[in-house]
């Protein structure tokens, strides 16, 4: 059976539910049976702004078997521009 995997953000969003700044999410993983081999290393997402951001990651067993999360989130680090 594949491990159980999470996919969580250091932070909460910082306004209106969107990133206005870098965000790490880390992976981690549950196994009952053979226990987490390995997990994916955190991904810093800071580019580019959408509101479909996505972080994706995965964990293998001892077993080799593998299962993966994703996070989906909002970012937009550009501030907007004023025109007169």
């Amino acid at each position: 059976m594949s491990p159980a995997v999470s996919a969580t953000p250091d932070r909460t969003p910082d306004a209106n539910d969107w990133y206005s700044a870098p965000v790490t999410i880390t992976f981690a993983g549950q196994d009952s049976n053979s226990g987490i081999e390995t997990c994916s290393a955190p991904v810093v997402y800071m580019q580019p702004d959408t509101m479909n951001a996505i972080a994706e990651g995965s964990c293998v067993d001892k077993a080799g078997n593998t299962g993966s999360a994703s996070y989906k989130f909002s970012y937009d680090a550009k501030a907007p521009t004023l025109t007169a």
